[in-house]
């Protein structure tokens, strides 16, 4: 079963030269979708910039997340691997 729970659409509208003109602007337009699909939840972002279209998908697992626990003990390996 395929459910689509949102989409977010935004759009930003940045200069793209070193003074600001609003006649001359990038267009930079961003829309997510989520779906879950059995246990694996996709992350569909789509980027629109300058008529250039991208498209990436991220998907993680819904049943092999680590708990805080396990987030926290490898956070703390991390600093201390840091510090060595």
């Amino acid at each position: 079963m395929k459910d689509k729970l949102y989409d977010i659409h935004n759009e930003i509208r940045t200069p793209s030269g070193n003074e600001y003109d609003p006649a001359i602007a990038s267009s930079i337009r961003r829309r997510y979708g989520f779906t879950i699909q059995g246990n694996q939840l996709t992350v569909t972002a789509q980027y629109t910039v300058d008529g250039m279209r991208y498209k990436v998908n991220s998907i993680f697992d819904l049943l092999n997340t680590p708990s805080s626990d396990e987030g926290l003990k490898r956070l703390m390996v991390d600093e201390a691997n840091k510090a060595s």
